[in-house]
């Protein structure tokens, strides 16, 4: 399958309150690592894919900064810039709809850099169908199907929310992974959940949480998704929600790169 049939959309809309005040100016994804912007790691992977490579980035303040960027480290790469209010995934989907003219889509969370992202993509270009990425791990925030792999529910402060309105038979049997901030859909998967669910319903409390609000969306519109637990090393990842885990990541990303 060819790249062109690919558009990646980055949902870097988040106001990264956790990380107060450092992205009170900065939008997470921009913040410095390595003397680099975070969403230079992901973006310089991704070149070398192929520079027509079609790529949204949804945003919600600061646009210029990210224009500078883009135009500093990235002035080859299709990158359109999609104003998305910060109401979660699911509404940022709504907004980037538009400018999809590809039959298949990756989202990719901007606060998230994964190195074998080139390989992944190939493994998914191969065999196209509807799936959200995963990895075995102890923190656990994805709840299937072990049979069958159809996401069940979701783990959210160690309490279990099933996106299901009946509960599972005692014979099913759980499996659990930990969600890489990775979904890959049809064009036509996404139209249709846009059709049932008009962006007047994502207000404040409506959605879980972040890419779980997404989630979220394309089961209201009665879309289940199956979980793809990929294998490591193409699961490695570096991603931070906290000013710590943000320390951490700096350190271990700069350690990396040398060696």
């Amino acid at each position: 399958m060819l790249i062109d049939a690919l558009t990646i959309i980055i949902f870097a809309a988040g106001k990264g309150t956790r990380l107060y005040p450092k992205t009170t100016r900065t939008p997470k994804p921009l913040l410095p690592v390595c003397n680099r912007p975070f969403i230079f790691y992901t973006l310089s992977k991704l070149q070398k894919i192929s520079t027509t490579l079609k790529i949204l980035i949804t945003y919600s303040y600061e646009r210029r900064l990210f224009e500078n960027t883009f135009k500093r480290y990235f002035p080859n790469l299709d990158i359109r810039l999609v104003y998305a209010p910060a109401k979660g995934h699911g509404y940022s989907l709504h907004k980037a709809y538009k400018y999809i003219k590809t039959p298949y889509v990756l989202g990719i969370n901007g606060d998230v850099f994964i190195p074998k992202i080139p390989q992944i993509i190939k493994r998914l270009l191969a065999e196209p169908k509807d799936q959200l990425l995963a990895r075995k791990s102890n923190n656990c925030n994805m709840l299937f199907n072990s049979r069958t792999k159809e996401l069940l529910g979701i783990v959210f402060r160690k309490r279990k929310i099933l996106l299901y309105k009946y509960e599972c038979s005692t014979n099913t049997t759980y499996s659990c992974g930990e969600y890489l901030g990775l979904s890959f859909l049809k064009r036509k998967t996404i139209e249709t959940a846009i059709n049932k669910i008009s962006t007047s319903a994502f207000k404040k409390g409506w959605y879980f949480f972040g890419e779980q609000d997404f989630i979220d969306t394309l089961y209201k519109a009665g879309l289940p998704l199956k979980v793809n637990i990929l294998p490591s090393p193409l699961s490695e990842n570096y991603t931070f929600n906290t000013l710590e885990e943000y320390n951490k990541i700096k350190a271990q990303l700069c350690q990396d790169r040398t060696k």
